[in-house]
Parts: C-alpha cells; structure tokens; sequence
C-alpha cells in the first residue's frame, strides 16, 4: 500500500510536466522550400484611325475643276485616330497618301492628274497635343524619319502629329480632324471624270 501511496504522490508532478512540455512540441514549426510561381500578361497596344462621310466632290453646277484654276472640293472626311500605346511612345503620326505621284486621280481615258495637284488640310479638336497641317499642302511629300514604312514617296502629306505622354497614353475617344481638298488642275487637263482615293494611315513611334 506504501509503495502505491508513494507513485499516486508522483502522479500529479508527472501529469504537470507532461501539460507544459507538450504544447512546446505541438508549436515547433517546420518550413518548406519556398517554390515560385510565374505570371506572364500582355496588354495589347493598338492605334485605329476611322473616316466618316469619307466623300468629296468637285460637280459641275457647284465647285466644277478648272483648267489652271485651285478649287476646293465639298464635303467634310473626319479623321479619329484613337489608340492604347506603350509608355515608349511619343508621338503619332496621322498621314494621308495617294498610291501613285504620277496618277492621283484618273478618268476612264487613263488621263491623269498628279499628287502635285492635289492639296490637303486638316481642322483639329485635339488641343496642346496636336500639330494639324492647317494650311493646304500638295501631297508631295515622302514620310521622314521617325516615321518610316507609310505612305507613298511624293505623294504622301503629313496631316497631323499628336504627342504622346503618360497623360494621354490612352486616348479611346480619339482626337478627329476635318480633311479639306483642293485641286489645282494642270492647265491643260482633259476633261474627264476622274476619281482618286485617299488612303489615310498613323504610325507610333
């Protein structure tokens, strides 16, 4: 009976240990390797540019070309260039181009009339950013450098140029200019109806 006495005295130092080393032991933490995992996005850049009422026209009655003569044809293009662009970027440039110096417009008798003829000007709603051509310029010119690869040598015209900051390197509205054309017929121009187009194309540099 002694002897059991004594170990039930033990019991509780025992059972006293016990409580405080285990919790020790159930809090030791143990850490793995630390393993990555890699995110790869991209947001894609885009530059558009749109023509509404595309049409212009020079019809007799109203603003008939004439032999050695500068007429301003009627009707009104608007050009909205809009874009997303990289934080690299620093200007657009809105160019307008006909496909040949030589043959701007043509009639149904291969009788030609070149670019050098043909003048254009823009209005512009774009603020401080914008630089528009406002004054009517032949298309007579070859796109320079930092624009490269657009338009047709001699017979591009450089409409309008845009900077491009953080600021404004979202523009999804779009900055819209107004396209005026005028022809100064060669003197000596057949009479014909001829008809030419105008490709219009901006680059980001």
């Amino acid at each position: 009976m002694r002897y059991f006495s004594n170990r039930l005295k033990w019991l509780p130092v025992v059972l006293f240990s016990v409580g405080v080393v285990t919790p020790g032991i159930a809090k030791a933490a143990t850490n793995s390797n630390a393993a990555t995992v890699t995110l790869n996005a991209t947001l894609s850049a885009f530059l558009t540019v749109t023509v509404a009422s595309p049409n212009i026209t020079w019809t007799a009655g109203t603003n008939p070309l004439v032999n050695g003569t500068q007429v301003t044809g009627t009707g009104s293009p608007l050009i909205t260039t809009s874009w997303l662009l990289a934080s690299t970027n620093s200007h657009i440039y809105l160019y307008g181009y006909f496909g040949s110096a030589t043959a701007a417009l043509t009639d149904t008798a291969s009788d030609n009339i070149p670019s050098s003829a043909v003048f254009g000007a823009v209005t512009t709603s774009g603020g401080a950013v914008a630089t528009p051509t406002t004054a009517l310029t032949a298309f007579t010119q070859t796109a320079a450098a930092p624009a490269t690869g657009i338009g047709t040598a001699s017979a591009s015209l450089l409409l309008d140029t845009y900077a491009v900051s953080l600021s404004n390197i979202i523009n999804l509205t779009g900055i819209t200019d107004t396209l005026k054309v005028a022809i100064t017929t060669p003197a000596l121009q057949p009479a014909g109806a001829y008809t030419g187009t105008i490709t219009i194309q901006a680059q980001a540099d």
